[in-house]
């Protein structure tokens, strides 16, 4: 049985999918995509495999939520770092 904390148990939809998501980053990227499980992440995000398919169809749409992420997060990054044209920093 999957222990949680009291927070984790107060987690939004939301807020939950997202944690699922940074877990699966972080076992994709200690043991890589073929190499990782729904079981793993499930553990590392402290939810249910269960919860992982409610939320997503299949590991490659979890995948893609990450890809997703890092995308936004690049993309944010970039525009705090835009100087338009014709400034000096």
């Amino acid at each position: 049985m999957i222990e949680r904390s009291p927070a984790q148990a107060r987690l939004s939809a939301s807020e939950r999918r997202s944690a699922i998501v940074a877990a699966a980053l972080r076992v994709f990227s200690s043991t890589s995509y073929a190499g990782a499980t729904t079981a793993e992440i499930a553990r590392a995000a402290g939810v249910t495999t269960g919860s992982i398919m409610h939320y997503f169809e299949n590991k490659q749409r979890v995948l893609e939520a990450v890809l997703e992420m890092i995308v936004a997060r690049t993309i944010e990054r970039m525009q705090r770092c835009h100087v338009p044209a014709g400034t000096v920093p």
